[in-house]
């Protein structure tokens, strides 16, 4: 079948001939970085898997969140999450149990 511009534009660089990718969205958010950022994946632990992610994965985070990108903030979402609100009640019961302060920064 014909391909559309879309298509088209994306097979128009082979990998070989990027140095650095692009990535936009709706709210003018744009990075740049270096393609060795994607040019393999490696295995990293979440929760009780090993799931595959970009060799360059640090540059890719300290880029789009800044250099701090591993201290968790409570900054909202654009939609929420209800099943959340079950498992924050159970972990504040278990504080509450245990004689403990729910730490402020799980709220």
């Amino acid at each position: 079948g014909a391909k559309n511009d879309v298509t088209e534009n994306y097979y128009m660089y082979l990998d070989d001939d990027t140095e650095s990718l692009t990535c936009a969205n709706i709210s003018g958010l744009k990075i740049v970085l270096p393609s060795s950022s994607y040019s393999d994946t490696i295995l990293l632990p979440f929760e009780s898997i090993r799931i595959p992610v970009p060799v360059g994965y640090d540059s890719v985070l300290r880029e789009r969140y800044g250099d701090d990108y591993m201290i968790p903030k409570c900054v909202g979402a654009l939609h929420d999450y209800p099943m959340f609100k079950k498992a924050e009640r159970i972990l504040k019961q278990h504080y509450e149990q245990n004689g403990l302060d729910f730490p402020e920064e799980f709220i």
